[in-house]
């Protein structure tokens, strides 16, 4: 199997280590409704050949906090991912995309519900700072992750705050 698209209520570190182990795996996107409770580290074993993936939480309307461990999925080039200001800010913003080695691309949407705009400020340095630690230097772009009490029209007017080398600005 080298495409893999799931919708889970919940997943694990058992869950990411199961996956982890599919021996052909090249592309992977999880979609997780309701939203994890808890952070998920990626480990350093397994996803060896993964080069796409993708991590959504109710349909882009909520937040994950994942982590990736030095190591960790060694020939991802894209990386999708929703960002979990609350649940982060503990650990200074930790993401750890530094530690993906073969990275091209990511795309990083900030969930600030409930977050002072300076956690949510500090989140995005943090982010910028890590891609630019990266040695293979990604595309990076951070965007707002909307919540469904926000109408379409204000959607499009504050579409998305993106940067492709580097620099960030959030809306």
């Amino acid at each position: 199997m080298a495409y893999l698209s799931i919708n889970l209520r919940e997943i694990k570190k058992e869950d990411m280590e199961t996956l982890g182990d599919l021996p052909a795996l090249l592309s992977l996107e999880i979609w997780l409704e309701p939203d994890p409770k808890e952070q998920l580290t990626v480990q350093s074993t397994g996803f060896l050949f993964l080069k796409e993936f993708v991590l959504a939480c109710s349909d882009h309307n909520g937040g994950a906090y994942l982590t990736f461990e030095k190591g960790a999925m060694p020939k991802l080039e894209k990386l999708e991912i929703l960002f979990h200001v609350l649940m982060a800010e503990p650990h200074d913003f930790y993401f750890g995309i530094n530690n993906l080695q073969h990275l091209k691309e990511v795309e990083v949407f900030i969930y600030r519900v409930g977050a002072e705009d300076s956690d949510a400020e500090a989140a995005v340095a943090a982010i910028r700072s890590e891609a630019n630690a990266n040695p293979n230097h990604p595309r990076l772009a951070i965007k707002e992750a909307y919540v469904e009490e926000i109408s379409n029209k204000e959607c499009d007017d504050n579409k998305d705050a993106e940067d492709q080398q580097g620099g960030v600005t959030v809306n």
